[in-house]
């Protein structure tokens, strides 16, 4: 008994087989698979491209940037009366 189930097993795992053979077989000869890998290989090529190079070389965007030349504006501004006091001072 025990040699009919492992017959069986492998003759469903055979036809098992020849099925996935064969339906793959229909797709690549539909152009299925050549559509779907050109559609995947389009789609992997426009997210690898960023949209700007500063996004690429990932520098600050230009909210960042205004607010860093505000920032230093005013540290410029600080910097400007200390050093005036400083020259009193002296």
């Amino acid at each position: 008994m025990d040699d009919f189930r492992v017959s069986r097993l492998t003759d469903d795992f055979r036809v098992s087989r020849l099925k996935k053979e064969a339906f793959r077989k229909y797709l690549d000869s539909n152009g299925v698979v050549h559509t779907l890998f050109t559609k995947v290989l389009v789609a992997l090529k426009q997210n690898a491209k960023p949209s700007s190079t500063l996004d690429k070389l990932g520098g600050p965007s230009v909210s960042d940037y205004k607010k860093l030349q505000a920032e230093k504006s005013d540290l410029q501004i600080k910097y400007n009366e200390l050093l005036a006091r400083l020259q009193k001072t002296l």
